[in-house]
């Protein structure tokens, strides 16, 4: 048995498209995580100028970098950003979907159902990510070193965010087991990450508040709120030949969370 841990996590000569990656979170950890590792990156985001100053910091690296501002609701904005990675660096291996919302916290029961909120909140979290897999998966499986990672969320597990949350997350947690049997045979693997709360520039503010009357941190058996940077490891070891056995499986990242069950957000009194 030869182990050599370094050629596992070796990135040297793939490509990667990460969205969700302008601002600091799970987008750019993962980003930077790959890249570290001898990845090329493509980021993806809505923010021109976010994008600039991402990828400036990365070359400052000496890390290789470009992108493609990406309205990831549009279908055609997925593909055509697929195509500008192909066409920047001749090649496509590796997805990650982190482009994603929360959606507006229901206050009662009936902002459940608020349609624009619903229809919002799957076009980015669910839409964006079944375009970029349908464009980019063939790209991903001309070199038979394919992957291709959800974010998803507790979300897909618990009743932990609104409904349209939920449903999204938990529709990635089911794609990822379908198309990690079905493109499995084309050398395209397909797994998820379930994230706790992470530190985020989008929750940053929230830290500190209570859900509900529970203050959140006690429903965290670690302690401490989860980093970009605990979710890019994670990344990394789907995105490399360290787990090039594992396909339609996820990686629950929460500080142990999900084992102290129930949900954090209530509803307010009407």
């Amino acid at each position: 048995m030869n182990v050599n841990v370094a050629q596992a996590f070796d990135l040297t000569g793939r490509v990667a498209l990460i969205t969700g990656a302008s601002s600091w979170g799970i987008g750019s950890a993962a980003a930077e995580a790959l890249a570290a590792q001898g990845a090329k990156v493509f980021l993806v985001a809505r923010r021109e100028d976010k994008l600039q100053e991402k990828v400036a910091e990365f070359e400052a690296k000496g890390y290789t970098a470009a992108y493609g501002a990406c309205d990831v609701e549009s279908e055609a904005e997925c593909k055509a950003a697929v195509e500008s990675c192909v066409e920047t660096f001749g090649r496509l291996d590796i997805i990650v979907t982190a482009a994603g919302n929360a959606g507006e916290a229901p206050y009662e029961i009936a902002d459940e159902f608020d349609t624009e909120n619903w229809e919002w909140v799957h076009r980015l979290n669910l839409d964006g990510s079944i375009w970029f897999l349908k464009y980019g998966w063939k790209e991903c499986s001309k070199n038979k070193v394919g992957s291709v990672i959800f974010i998803s969320s507790l979300g897909a597990w618990t009743a932990d965010g609104c409904a349209a949350y939920c449903s999204t997350k938990g529709a990635l947690r089911s794609l990822t087991t379908h198309f990690g049997y079905h493109l499995a045979p084309y050398g395209v693997r397909v797994n998820a990450i379930y994230p706790g709360f992470i530190d985020t520039d989008l929750t940053h503010a929230a830290f500190g508040n209570e859900y509900g009357k529970v203050p959140f941190l006690e429903r965290v058996p670690m302690g401490r709120f989860g980093t970009p940077e605990d979710i890019g490891y994670a990344a990394l070891y789907l995105a490399s030949d360290a787990s090039g056995f594992m396909t339609g499986q996820g990686l629950t990242i929460d500080g142990g969370q999900i084992i102290e069950g129930g949900a954090f957000l209530e509803y307010g009194e009407e």
